[in-house]
């Protein structure tokens, strides 16, 4: 928007027709467009800049939610391996320990006896 409104700013000042102007009055008037045209250029810049730090962080997130997701699948097979006996591929006692608890203390909290 700022530079849609600075181009715009820009382009009228150098194609309106202006009346004879003196020239200490035609010398500010280029002031002013130089000082527009700069403007323009470190708006530009700082514009640029801002994306690119933006792209950066992006990027940055995007390999920690990687890391994240890998840590969690080696997470959870590392807790299925706790569990399942690698032999016979059965829950083994620590998990039935375990999940008997939970169950005892599901049927306490219903009422169910």
């Amino acid at each position: 928007m700022l530079f849609l409104l600075l181009g715009s700013m820009v382009l009228l000042s150098l194609s309106w027709p202006l009346p004879r102007l003196s020239p200490l009055n035609e010398l500010n008037v280029r002031w002013l467009v130089r000082g527009l045209i700069v403007l323009m250029a470190g708006a530009s810049i700082y514009s640029l800049n801002h994306q690119r730090r933006l792209k950066e962080f992006r990027n940055r997130l995007v390999e920690q939610m990687d890391a994240a997701t890998k840590h969690r699948m080696r997470a959870e097979r590392f807790y299925e391996m706790s569990i399942i006996d690698p032999l016979t591929g059965l829950y083994n006692r620590r998990f039935g320990e375990t999940r008997l608890r939970e169950e005892i203390a599901r049927a306490e909290k219903s009422g169910i006896r």
